[in-house]
């Protein structure tokens, strides 16, 4: 490729790409996930993504100026190979059909609209803060005075939560359910926010950025799993389409709109910004969240 409009159209191809797979690998992660361990099921599928991304960070970044070419045919190869893997065990037609059977009925269409607003919801925030906060928060910490490795090291530590706390937190939203989980992941994160902004030191900057990630980086497989536990399943192709669209316009929004907020307020005034945006969706997810929450109690009594 050579020139601005050819790499373009290849970004282009590559998001398209992406999506194309992304959406039927995560409803295939729904379909099969047991509903005793879907959270977990996405944990897992996150952490592998996070893995993924780093390794791939770490091999093609060195291996760019010595041998660019190299460095793009090695991850045409990766991605040939993984798509040969996913071929190769992917469940045929028969299987999938009998998942897909039963079309949804109208208590189902209610389920589906009531998880649908906190679930892609927090798919939006967690595109939102990511797009903000990767293009912003290096040059927030080097206005504090940090030098270049410093602020490596706190990003590092951001990555570190995003990382490590996924399956831990995935597991205990099967445990104590996976909307409360979400909604407490949503308060933290508004509280991490106000703290990296507000953090007088670097040890309590390192412990709120980690706080950050780790809280950020469960949006996304918590809100999936959610969003799989209210969707039926011949619906949840086109459920995980929606969310993972909904995900794409806020790392789209992100930028352009923390970028606006600095150019008025100021750097710290990002900060602000996400936590409004966390603040919105779980106002509201909340509602109607609670509300379907009450309706199984009293079907519950009546069968009792």
């Amino acid at each position: 490729a050579d020139g601005l409009a050819a790499w373009s159209v290849l970004r282009l191809l590559g998001g398209m790409a992406t999506a194309l797979s992304i959406i039927p690998m995560e409803t295939l992660v729904n379909h099969n996930a047991s509903p005793e361990r879907r959270a977990q099921d996405f944990g897992c599928y996150a952490c592998s993504v996070a893995l993924g991304v780093a390794l791939g960070s770490l091999v093609g970044l060195p291996l760019y100026p010595l041998a660019p070419r190299w460095a793009f045919a090695l991850g045409g190869l990766v991605t040939w190979a993984s798509a040969l893997v996913a071929w190769m065990g992917w469940p045929h037609g028969a299987d999938v059909a009998s998942r897909d059977e039963a079309p949804p009925g109208p208590s189902a269409a209610r389920r589906v609209s009531n998880g649908a607003v906190f679930s892609y919801g927090t798919a939006w925030t967690q595109g939102f803060l990511e797009g903000g906060l990767i293009t912003f928060l290096s040059i927030y910490l080097l206005g504090r005075g940090y030098t270049e490795g410093g602020v490596s090291f706190l990003v590092g530590g951001l990555f570190a939560g995003v990382i490590l706390c996924q399956a831990p937190l995935a597991w205990l939203a099967d445990r104590l359910g996976r909307w409360r989980v979400l909604l407490g992941c949503h308060i933290l994160l508004m509280i991490a926010l106000l703290s990296v902004r507000s953090c007088p030191g670097t040890p309590l900057l390192v412990v709120a950025l980690f706080v950050l990630g780790a809280c950020c980086g469960a949006l996304y497989p918590l809100g999936l799993a959610l969003l799989g536990e209210r969707v039926p399943p011949a619906e949840l192709a086109r459920a995980n389409a929606y969310y993972l669209a909904s995900n794409c316009a806020g790392s789209l929004c992100g930028p352009a709109l923390m970028g606006w907020v600095i150019d008025w307020f100021g750097q710290p005034s990002q900060f602000l910004a996400g936590t409004l945006a966390v603040a919105v969706v779980v106002g509201l997810g909340i509602t109607p969240s609670r509300g379907q929450l009450a309706a199984q109690e009293v079907s519950l009594r009546k069968a009792a």
